[in-house]
């Protein structure tokens, strides 16, 4: 309730809400989503989820409120196509249930960061989990398969990490079904060269250089966020390991087994990348949820008190983390709804300050300048990746400071350091007027 209720809010909810809005706002405005040169703006995504999300946003009169009304349905769709795909399992409806239940569990609890969030994350989940729905078909037509080979590959193009899951099936079809597995492969890439092809006929080659442009990798956090992920599933993986020594059908633990294992290894490998954060880890949370299923499935003949404890431990971190992060806010009604009130006062007042200030603006949440009616100007994070290769970004950005083009800047305490350059750019030329929790908003001197 509160995330649909957070969907019109002008309220920042997550840093890369307001760098996805300005992107489906390109689209709804016929501007060019990969401009050459990019400048200090970049789009390292691929195109999908904005085609999706502008016509949605010009629907509601917001491309933010368009992109969150896009994630939260795609959630939905995701956990629905989960209870699904384990069905096709043959599983129980009650055993489906379950396993898109604690998928929403782990959603709500450790991804809220993503729910009902403008980012295309979810969505494109949701693409490939209709693709698995149409491979688990009980007859592999070359229909079914063209149409999972379409539905991964979107997930692709929505968010270009979203490998696990095609990977898995793929290696699963391999063992159970060798030539459809060689036509899902030879479908999928050939749709996905063609897709390849035609961004670059309608964006120019900037649209491969801005999506695989460099990020910083850092083997530190990889481990990190390692450790915690695992810490808190522990349980759940103790439940997978039992599935691994169960003879069972091949279709359930091979497809389930796989997807584990696949998506754990990707989802870590990514999680090091300088900028990305538990959605690396979805697919895992998926594939723990499918499990979860297929557990309660192979306990259908013991006792009840043995099949109870699939249920704890699957939920037994998520609980945990509830009722520790249970406040007394919680009790009132206030706080379910009319969700981040206080927030959304701040907000609106940073807004208001931002637009009525003439000319340009520079904000590193940047959705506190797309509510402002400012135009794009700077990418805080994609420039501060470029310029460790590219260092002429930042002295072409310090000399706009100097010349004083921006009427405003809003900078994150303790955000991303642009390097001493602009740092000095900025303070002998433009002096704090306040801070708030939404940054420290700069003036011209």
């Amino acid at each position: 309730m509160r995330a649909g209720l957070l969907i019109p809010r002008p309220v920042p909810l997550n840093f890369n809400e307001g760098w996805n809005a300005y992107h489906a706002a390109d689209i709804a405005a016929g501007r060019p989503l990969y401009p050459d040169p990019p400048a200090l703006f970049f789009t390292n995504y691929p195109p999908l989820s904005f085609y999706v999300i502008a016509p949605v946003g010009r629907l509601l009169g917001d491309q933010m409120a368009g992109g969150r009304l896009v994630a939260l349905l795609s959630l939905a769709a995701w956990i629905g196509l989960v209870a699904l795909v384990i069905r096709r399992l043959r599983c129980s409806w009650t055993e489906a249930g379950f396993g898109a239940a604690v998928l929403a569990v782990y959603m709500f609890v450790f991804g809220d960061f993503y729910v009902g969030v403008n980012d295309p994350q979810i969505l494109g989940h949701a693409c490939q989990m209709l693709g698995l729905v149409f491979l688990l078909r009980d007859r592999r037509t070359l229909g079914a398969l063209a149409a999972c080979a379409v539905c991964f590959s979107a997930g692709v193009f929505v968010k270009n990490n979203l490998i696990a899951l095609p990977l898995a099936a793929v290696a699963w079809l391999f063992v159970v079904d060798r030539p459809n597995a060689w036509r899902l492969i030879t479908l999928g890439g050939g749709i996905g060269v063609a897709g390849v092809a035609i961004c670059i006929a309608a964006y120019g080659p900037q649209f491969a250089a801005q999506i695989l442009a460099p990020r910083i990798y850092l083997p530190a956090k990889l481990v990190l966020m390692g450790w915690q992920w695992i810490r808190r599933m522990l349980l759940p993986l103790a439940v997978v390991a039992w599935l691994a020594r169960q003879s069972t059908r091949r279709r359930q633990n091979g497809l389930a087994m796989g997807y584990v294992v696949i998506a754990i290894v990707t989802g870590l490998l990514f999680s090091g990348g300088d900028g990305v954060y538990w959605n690396t880890m979805f697919d895992a949370d998926c594939a723990l949820a499918i499990t979860a299923a297929i557990a309660l499935n192979r306990l259908s003949t013991r006792s009840l008190n043995i099949r109870s404890l699939v249920p704890v431990a699957y939920l037994a971190a998520p609980a945990l983390v509830l009722v520790l992060g249970a406040t007394i806010y919680w009790l009132s009604p206030r706080f379910w709804f009319d969700p981040r009130w206080s927030e959304s006062a701040a907000a609106r007042n940073e807004i208001a300050f931002v637009r009525q200030h003439d000319g340009p603006a520079m904000c590193e949440d940047l959705s506190i300048c797309y509510w402002a009616g400012k135009p794009a100007e700077v990418d805080f994070f994609n420039t501060m990746e470029r310029a460790r290769s590219e260092p002429w970004r930042i002295e072409t950005l310090a000399q706009r400071v100097e010349r004083r083009e921006f009427g405003v800047a809003s900078i994150e305490t303790g955000g991303r350091d642009l390097g001493p350059r602009f740092n000095d750019a900025l303070h002998r030329n433009y002096r704090i007027d306040h801070a708030s929790q939404w940054g420290v908003f700069w003036v011209p001197r």
